[in-house]
């Protein structure tokens, strides 16, 4: 939020944005519409192909919520 908080009180206009792969905690989610609400920049919410990812997933065994 650090940032996000120098974008707004600086007036910059940067592309703000998050890459969302359907597995982000839900306080992640609590954070970015929380982001939304107090600051002026928009947030971008990016979604790669789901199936793509789930090859990602099955080949490399990155499932970071099995840790």
């Amino acid at each position: 939020m650090v940032l996000l908080d120098l974008i707004d009180e600086l007036g910059l206009d940067v592309d703000v944005f998050t890459l969302d792969t359907g597995r982000l905690p839900e306080e992640t989610h609590d954070l970015i519409a929380r982001a939304r609400r107090d600051y002026s920049a928009p947030i971008r919410v990016l979604f790669p192909d789901a199936a793509e990812v789930e090859a990602f997933v099955a080949a490399t065994k990155a499932d970071i919520r099995q840790g």
